[in-house]
């Protein structure tokens, strides 16, 4: 069980950070150069866990990635006055009640009943994130370094009301941590060994659906070609 939540998850997250690099190649050079001065040139023995703490840059590259394109359900089965048809809702952190709950507002809510977290609606919030459709690589390196307090607060794994792509409360994701360090590996590997980017005028879409959840699309291509070693 643990291995069937963790895996996808991961491989989705990475899949979506080479898609939106590959359509940004102007971020791929940064990131290069944070990996040489945080790894070293032949980064022997550097991949430590704190080493990889100190990959500022590329951690909010990888948690912008995730705003954007983070949501883990893509469709519900919303009713209407006619018939069932689906809602093109993008939410995560489901949840079906066991018991019947009221809420602090009053809201009273049977028990059955399945809820979500809008993290789609949180992370297109233009009042929370200025320009929200739009991909800014290093959004939350510029938000951490605004003063001490906010170095933790923006980093990747860390768990607020506008970042629930790590679910939420005391049931966030208890391996974000390692998954945060493992997506970074990757990705090192990957940004040191290849030049990738986008296939001109391919129609294919970079996510798509399966069982009403959101997944990086298998099908989805990209032009990869090895490089020499920096």
């Amino acid at each position: 069980g643990l291995a069937v939540a963790a895996i996808h998850t991961t491989v989705r997250a990475l899949c979506q950070v080479m898609y939106d690099l590959a359509e940004h190649p102007e971020y791929i050079p940064i990131l290069r150069e944070e990996i040489k001065n945080v790894l070293g040139f032949r980064m022997n023995n550097r991949f430590t866990v704190e080493n990889f703490g100190k990959l500022v840059k590329m951690d909010s590259v990888i948690k912008e990635s995730m705003r954007l394109h983070g949501g883990g359900v893509g469709t519900y089965p919303f009713p209407s006055s006619q018939n069932q048809r689906l809602m093109q809702w993008i939410a995560s952190f489901r949840r079906k009640l066991l018991q019947a709950v009221t809420l602090s507002d009053g809201t009273y809510l049977p028990a059955g009943t399945s809820i979500f977290s809008p993290v789609y609606s949180l992370s297109h919030d233009a009042s929370i994130f200025p320009d929200p459709d739009t991909f800014d690589g290093l959004r939350f390196f510029n938000m951490r370094s605004a003063s001490h307090s906010d170095a933790n607060r923006h980093q990747l794994t860390a768990i607020d009301n506008t970042a629930t792509y790590f679910g939420a409360g005391k049931h966030a994701c208890p391996g974000r941590a390692f998954a945060s360090v493992e997506i970074k590996m990757i990705l090192v590997e990957l940004l040191k060994r290849y030049d990738f980017k986008m296939i001109e005028g391919d129609p294919e879409p970079r996510k798509n659906q399966h069982e009403g959840m959101l997944v990086a699309n298998p099908r989805k291509e990209i032009m990869i070609k090895n490089r020499a070693e920096f």
